[in-house]
Formats: C-alpha cells, structure tokens, sequence
C-alpha cells in the first residue's frame, strides 16, 4: 500500500511538472502570437503609410501642369502624365514599357524621341517642336536613389505661348 501511495506520489509530481512544462510553452506560444502580431500590425500600417505616400505623388504627378515621362533603369517608359498623354495624343497604355527607339515610330513623340536619344541624355530647357501649334522645353533629370540612378525624369514644359508673345512683339524704339 506504501508503494502505492509512493507511485501515486511520483505520478503526481510528474504530472504537475509536465503541465508547468506546458503551461509555460502555452504563455511562451501566445507571447510569440503577440509579438508576431504586432509585428503584423506595424507591417501593415507602414503598408498604408507608403500606399498613401504614393497615391500622393500620383496625384500630384497627375495634376502637374508639365507634361512628365518616367523612365526606368534601363531606358523603358514607366510612367506618363496625362499632360504628357495630351501633348503627344497618345494613351499611357499604347506606350508604358516601351524604349525611347521605340516611341521615335510615333510621330508626335518623335521630334522628343529623337532629342532624347536612346540613353537619355542630359538635357536642360531644350526645345522640340510638335508641330506649328506645339513648342515644348525638354528637361531631364536623373531619378536618385542612396547615390543610385534608377531612371530618369523628362520635365516637358509648353512654351509655345511665350514664343508667339515674343515673336509678335515689336521692337522697342527707346532701347
């Protein structure tokens, strides 16, 4: 009967201990959930930030009154305004993806296709006509990044009014 009662001890003893064991890999496992969902929350929070980050900058870039081209590292058109969709009579989607030899075989891009060149060069309020009723400045900009270049920006900015202004003014006789 004593070793009953001793065996009945030691299950007891073993018993309690394995469900200390357990209860603390159960509060170990819930403080993992927790973390992980904070984790989670912070995650998609920075999510949301960014996504309203960038839904701003598109609006602004949407609404810019330039024209605006974005090309990506490797010379492909990523992004077009629709000020730039208007001057060219194009859509976005007809020419998104496309490399600046291959926007030359449109011809309202190509008079800008052709002063761009294949790589982009450096250009600083250069001008293009479209046509009679079109004058464009060209500017480009590289596209930054922890001092790397990840596209280039072409700014397009009309100054055919300017142009008619100044071409119809008359000379000053007092100058």
């Amino acid at each position: 009967m004593e070793r009953l009662r001793e065996k009945e001890l030691i299950l007891k003893i073993r018993e309690s201990a394995k469900t200390a064991d357990i209860e603390k890999k159960v509060k170990e496992l819930e403080n993992a959930r927790k973390a992980l969902m904070n984790i989670l929350e912070d995650v998609e929070e920075a999510r949301k930030k960014a996504e309203e980050e960038r839904n701003q900058t598109l609006a602004i870039i949407n609404n810019f009154a330039d024209g605006i081209l974005v090309f990506d590292k490797e010379g492909n058109l990523s992004l077009i305004n629709p000020q730039a969709e208007a001057f060219f009579d194009v859509k976005g989607r007809d020419i998104i993806g496309r490399s600046v030899g291959e926007l030359e075989t449109f011809p309202t891009i190509r008079p800008v296709a052709k002063l761009l060149g294949k790589e982009i060069k450096k250009l600083s309020r250069q001008e293009a006509e479209l046509n009679e009723n079109l004058i464009l400045e060209i500017t480009t900009i590289p596209i930054v990044r922890d001092k790397k270049i990840l596209g280039k920006m072409v700014i397009l900015h009309d100054i055919t009014r300017g142009k008619a202004i100044r071409k119809n003014r008359k000379p000053n006789l007092f100058q």
